[in-house]
């Protein structure tokens, strides 16, 4: 396979949209081979798409590994490294969260004083006492970290949404949309770690959720190198 083919392959989403085909129904329908090699390929067909439309971005490439490891992690049936993916997922919320806090021009005590942020902020919160609620008996020990990775999940939501509202832009709207989408996604992740009950259906949401928040995010690293 010559170098323009590469080319071509690395510059089209085709690769990283089969492979979350495959990823999506792997984890759906437990075909364990299948989700095993579209876990360990869905990453890294990402990786190829951004760093053959952008120039480099360290932290985003943090992402990347970190979004690939905790994928890997999780797929193990051990509470034990289950708990280790949600932890590399937490590292990549925070280098999300710390991308958004770099783009603001205003500081967050300014961001606060705007009602649109308090409205912003009190739509998550109440996601956030609600899913814990509902969790509430099946977390035990585990109430205070998932609530710590929960809030910092859910402040990246919150984050997006006032980049989104102070920069209004498709790579800004690509991100918030992205974390967002992870919200959900995790939350109905929280569920089958913590109460073992998930449907065929929650659980095709789950994984699909997945694929598209991190896609998105990508087109936000990759449309925000561009317009440099």
């Amino acid at each position: 396979m010559n170098s323009s083919i590469m080319r071509l392959i690395g510059l089209s989403p085709y690769p990283f949209i089969f492979i979350s085909i495959c990823y999506v129904f792997g984890v759906t329908l437990n075909i364990d081979q299948l989700e095993i090699i579209s876990t360990l390929l869905l990453i890294p067909s990402l990786s190829l798409f951004y760093i053959s439309n952008s120039k480099r971005n360290l932290a985003y490439e943090l992402i990347l590994v970190f979004s690939w490891t905790g994928s890997f992690l999780i797929m193990s049936d051990s509470f034990v490294y289950s708990i280790g993916g949600v932890i590399f997922f937490w590292g990549t919320i925070l280098l999300i969260s710390d991308h958004i806090l770099k783009k603001l021009h205003k500081p967050m005590k300014e961001q606060l004083k705007k009602k649109e942020t308090i409205l912003l902020l009190v739509i998550h919160l109440a996601y956030l006492i609600t899913v814990l609620l509902y969790l509430s008996e099946d977390l035990k020990v585990f109430i205070y970290p998932i609530l710590f990775y929960a809030a910092t999940l859910i402040g990246t939501s919150f984050l997006s949404s006032i980049l989104w509202r102070e920069q209004q832009s498709n790579k800004n709207l690509f991100l918030m949309i992205g974390t967002v989408l992870l919200v959900f996604s995790g939350s109905i992740y929280a569920i089958k770690l913590f109460t073992g009950t998930l449907s065929i259906t929650q659980n095709f949401i789950r994984v699909t959720l997945f694929t598209c928040s991190v896609f998105l995010i990508c087109l936000h690293f990759t449309a925000s190198k561009k317009s440099k």
